[in-house]
């Protein structure tokens, strides 16, 4: 009885997937047009080595007159600076009157925590508050 109901299940299961011939004739015309498509492929992928080697030969190109536009501009910059300085005299330290700027030197600087709006935008950092010392004393320059 058991062989019986495998004999039956097994054959209801082959039955059941009944195909038609005509699958193999798509596949087939599927294959031929897999083929065309791959030998226009193959000519649009020459065609673009082709337009990429020219474009390339062309880049060169244009470097190379770039590089000797460059190069031309900057031998007559030199020529220029050239006769600049042979024609300029030297200035003498005595006539120059530019504007002095005072510089603070500081004695030292205490890293101070900031107040409570300080330490809400930087929790644990510090800044330097630089001073000076009179008479034993320190005075702060900010």
């Amino acid at each position: 009885m058991k062989n019986l109901l495998f004999l039956l299940i097994s054959f209801f299961c082959m039955a059941g997937n009944a195909q038609e011939k005509t699958d193999s004739v798509k596949v087939v015309e599927l294959a031929k047009v897999l083929q065309e498509k791959t030998a226009q492929n193959k000519k649009l992928m020459e065609e673009n080595k082709k337009i990429q080697q020219e474009n390339e030969n062309l880049l060169e190109i244009v470097l190379l007159k770039l590089r000797k536009l460059i190069g031309s501009r900057s031998t007559i910059e030199k020529q220029e600076k050239n006769v600049f300085f042979q024609n300029n005299q030297g200035t003498k330290a005595e006539n120059r009157t530019d504007p002095v700027e005072e510089i603070e030197i500081y004695d030292g600087a205490d890293t101070i925590r900031g107040g409570w709006f300080y330490r809400l935008f930087h929790k644990n950092d510090f800044y330097y508050k630089r001073y000076k010392l009179v008479d034993n004393e320190k005075v702060y320059l900010d």
